[in-house]
């Protein structure tokens, strides 16, 4: 099994953790909140439909509040070629395209094993 992670920033805290597991050309995600995040006052969720809670949620393809953050049709094609990135990769799109500068206050930075 291979995991993929990223932190899920909002309003530049980090709020949540998000984890792509993949196996056999099957993929499923899975979102955690940051303990130190939901002790925090305003605790602003990431979605009016992943409200903060210290349950994970869980998702057989990617969240679609994270999808709607990636380009579609041939912007997509575009964007994919012009950043080399695999049109059927959503979350490799995700964590090369929403890291800094993003339509609302949430950003996603993958988390790499150095």
């Amino acid at each position: 099994m291979r995991e993929r992670k990223a932190t899920v920033y909002v309003k530049n805290k980090p709020a949540a953790v998000l984890v792509e597991h993949a196996q056999r050309g099957s993929r499923r995600y899975e979102l955690q909140y940051l303990p130190d995040y939901l002790e925090q006052k305003p605790c602003f969720p990431i979605s009016l439909r992943l409200p903060p809670r210290p349950a994970p949620y869980f998702a057989e393809h990617l969240f679609p509040f994270f999808q709607n953050m990636l380009p579609e049709g041939e912007n997509k094609k575009l964007t994919c070629k012009a950043c080399k990135l695999d049109e059927d990769d959503l979350f490799g799109m995700l964590v090369h395209l929403a890291k800094y500068d993003t339509v609302g206050d949430v950003t996603v930075q993958e988390i790499t094993n150095s």
